[in-house]
C-alpha cells in the first residue's frame, strides 16, 4: 500500500512540475504578445499619423 502511495505521490509531484513548465511558458508567450501589440500600436499610430 505504501509503495502505491509513493508511485501516486511520484506522478503527482512530476504533473506539478509539467504545469509549472507549461505556465512559465505561457507568460513568456504573453510577454512577447504583450510587446507585439505594442508594436502594433505604435506602427497604427505611425500610418494614422499620415
Amino acid at each position: 500500500m505504501e509503495e502505491i502511495l509513493k508511485g501516486q505521490d511520484d506522478r503527482i509531484k512530476d504533473q506539478i512540475n509539467k504545469l509549472k513548465e507549461q505556465d512559465d511558458r505561457l507568460k513568456e508567450q504573453d510577454q512577447v504578445i504583450r510587446e507585439l501589440m505594442k508594436k502594433i500600436e505604435q506602427l497604427e499610430n505611425i500610418s494614422a499619423g499620415r
